[in-house]
């Protein structure tokens, strides 16, 4: 019996010394490895007064200012970044300012970790608009896609001690338990028996998390446009195997035809800098692979080199308005010509004429009046009319589109867009199918407004923005934590008018006339047929489907 507990105390001793040699040695090894904890965040992290990373900006743009705001989530935060000036946010407008005499770019970061597209739109809303920015850009990672209830797929890794929480904490501060757990997840992955990373993702865009995302990019894309912001988005790659086999070119490809079908000016980050790159060079640590310094950095440069004709305009803030995005970062474009006669416009009109447009601008009693009329090349008829009116800070007062058939004639489609206050006043007419010399007219006011209150029955706060007068957005998350899990999640269950009134805004609201907000209709009800979260729910969908002619959109 003694000799037992001798070679037992032996065994232990052995295990014990052996233990700390592979401890010692993790620690030697992973010695460089980064580690973004609470104290890092307390020592590095600083907010300005909305809460973001960034510097103090004046709520009033100061002139001769073009302002853009970047949205996006840890990636675009700096998670592991110590500085802020090494930050993508603030490398862009380095890069944009450098060379210039004064600041002519600003910056400005609503990016906070965790946040996915929901988030993002909510707080354009409730912040973003006050700081009257001229571009939004949109830093688009890929789980920026807002989570479905009932996807489900967890690629974290897991864990290999029981939850107690002696234990569990004495082996989270491990590096050779780390790495076992690393390496034991990965094999786990490989052999089936849990998802990895790239699963979740590619379960999540073909979910009804997608066509979530797409109703809200569709309710920013529109927003902005009738804002008069421009909108563009950059794709951040995941740091993961960015050679010719990169395992996400999938969710990329899905991105890409969106923006296309909206004809949104995208950039792809993988495609335009990342590609073919060793991603440990771009990463925080390999358990942690947030943009380093040189990761955001070389997003920064992708992005500048995109924006970079932005720099040769004068006077950009007054003018910019008249051209798309894509025009004015078109090198030697028609904005470039208008660029520079500018400056005499105060004294002469300006005219421009090519085979495919003709520009006619002039000023007058402080605001500037500017026609473009483009023509079809092959026939030489006018197919398009917009005229603007602006006033000297570049603030649209209304904007007048007209657009023709191929014989130039006849008149299509005639959309008029007024700014008072902020208020957007759109009227649209389309010529009735009987006569094309009579027209339907619908008038909308759009108010784009935030609305918040805190429910102390829920214990929670409830946001709302408010699109058009006396209509509000109906965020599909909530909507469907509502529906769904209401007293799990804390909402209230919404009855059967109120349900009707939300989809059917989805299906005819103008904003989803791409079809995004009929698509997601269909998938929804699929669930109300199979978990029955009320009672007729076969009822309700037969009422809803024959109400709106199955689905489609107005």
């Amino acid at each position: 019996m003694k000799r037992l507990g001798v070679n037992f105390l032996v065994l232990v001793f052995t295990l014990t010394v052996l233990g700390a040699l592979l401890e010692g040695g993790a620690r030697i090894l992973f010695s460089n490895e980064k580690e973004i904890n609470k104290d890092w965040v307390r020592q590095f992290i600083q907010y300005n007064r909305d809460g973001f990373r960034d510097r103090e900006f004046a709520i009033a743009k100061p002139r001769n200012t073009f302002r853009i705001l970047v949205v996006g989530d840890s990636q675009t935060f700096g998670h592991g970044i110590e500085k802020l000036e090494d930050t993508f946010p603030k490398q862009l407008e380095k890069l944009l300012n450098q060379g210039m005499e004064r600041p002519k770019f600003e910056v400005l970061s609503f990016a906070r970790p965790g946040w996915n597209t929901a988030n993002q739109l909510q707080y354009i809303y409730k912040k973003g608009f006050l700081y009257q920015p001229d571009l939004i850009l949109l830093n688009f990672f890929h789980n920026d896609l807002p989570p479905s209830h009932f996807l489900d797929c967890n690629s974290k890794d897991w864990e290999l001690v029981p939850e107690i929480w002696p234990l569990v904490e004495w082996f989270h501060r491990s590096h050779f338990y780390d790495f076992l757990k690393f390496r034991i997840n990965r094999l786990l992955e490989k052999t089936g028996h849990k998802p990895s990373y790239e699963d979740c993702r590619r379960s999540s865009y073909q979910s009804r998390s997608w066509d979530m995302e797409e109703i809200y990019l569709d309710t920013l894309y529109h927003t902005a446009r009738l804002k008069n912001i421009h909108f563009m988005m950059s794709i951040i790659p995941i740091m993961f195997h960015l050679g010719e086999n990169y395992p996400f070119a999938f969710a990329h490809h899905k991105l890409k035809k969106y923006c296309d079908s909206r004809n949104l000016f995208c950039v792809d980050l993988y495609q335009e800098g990342f590609q073919g790159k060793n991603e440990d060079d771009f990463i925080v640590s390999r358990k942690d692979r947030h943009l380093n310094i040189r990761g955001a950095e070389l997003a920064a440069q992708i992005v500048f080199k995109k924006l970079e004709p932005l720099k040769n305009y004068q006077d950009l803030n007054r003018w910019h308005l008249a051209y798309e995005l894509k025009e004015l970062l078109e090198i030697n474009g028609v904005a470039s010509q208008f660029n520079a006669l500018f400056p005499e416009l105060d004294i002469y009109p300006i005219n421009l004429k090519n085979e495919k447009e003709e520009i006619f601008a002039s000023s007058y009693q402080g605001n500037y009046f500017i026609s473009r009329t483009s023509i079809d090349s092959s026939t030489g008829k006018k197919i398009f009319l917009r005229r603007l009116i602006l006033e000297r800070d570049g603030k649209m007062v209304k904007n007048d589109i007209k657009t023709f058939d191929s014989s130039g004639k006849n008149l299509i489609h005639h959309e008029i867009i007024y700014i008072s206050g902020r208020k957007v006043i759109q009227t649209v007419k389309i010529p009735k199918s009987v006569s094309k010399e009579e027209f339907s007219e619908t008038k909308q006011t759009y108010v784009f407004a935030y609305h918040s209150e805190y429910r102390e029955d829920l214990d929670k706060f409830l946001w709302e923005l408010e699109i058009k007068e006396n209509t509000r957005f109906f965020d599909p998350l909530s909507l469907e934590s509502a529906l769904f899990f209401p007293d799990q999640l804390s909402f209230d269950r919404p009855n059967i008018q109120k349900l009707r009134r939300g989809l059917e805004f989805y299906i005819r609201f103008p904003f989803y006339e791409k079809g995004s907000g009929a698509n997601y209709v269909k998938k929804l009800l699929d669930d109300i047929l199979r978990v029955k979260p009320f009672k007729n729910p076969v009822q309700f969908v037969e009422d809803l489907e024959k109400n709106n002619k199955g689905l489609r959109p107005n």
